[in-house]
């Protein structure tokens, strides 16, 4: 099944270029470029990769013998570590071992907006990630830097990777 995988920055849509790459049945790229929706290649699937100034990553304690947090419990366990109320944000939790639990946030309204927009467009996203759950690190070392045109994404100097403008 072929996938077309978007690169959303933050100006998406009213700058509607955008990076794309098409995924052939195998999984490998097959076609890649910069270009508006009514020039990106047909796919079966859309999968969105959100540039990281649009999503947090953040680390979140858990009592002793927690299963999977709910969206509330999250919310509440992040208050403090949020500039805008939880109530007008989505949180995804990323991944949860023992008492910690990593957890990618966006604002809610900007979610529903790229999903509506690429809806309308007839290309509903069938998977959306952050940049900064993707951007690998290489092996060995301390710390490394993704460097995109406005912003970069610094992991290894902390237990997440952090987007700086």
């Amino acid at each position: 099944m072929t996938t077309l995988r978007l690169y959303i920055t933050e100006a998406w849509p009213d700058e509607p270029a955008c990076e794309w790459v098409l995924l052939g049945n195998n999984g490998l790229a097959e076609a890649g470029g910069t270009s508006p929706p009514a020039d990106w290649p047909a796919a079966k699937r859309t999968e969105l990769v959100l540039a990281g100034p649009q999503t947090i990553y953040l680390r979140l304690s858990l009592p002793k013998g927690s299963r999977r947090p709910s969206a509330r419990q999250i919310a509440y366990g992040l208050e403090d570590q949020l500039i805008r109320d939880p109530d007008k944000q989505h949180f995804t939790l990323a991944k949860q071992e023992g008492e910690t639990a990593d957890v990618i946030v966006i604002d809610r309204d900007r979610l529903a907006q790229i999903v509506a927009k690429l809806s309308e467009l007839g290309r509903p996203p069938t998977r959306i990630v952050s940049e900064m759950e993707v951007a690998e690190a290489p092996v060995h070392v301390a710390w490394s830097v993704l460097r995109r045109a406005q912003h970069a994404i610094l992991q290894g100097a902390g237990p997440l990777p952090t987007c700086v403008d």
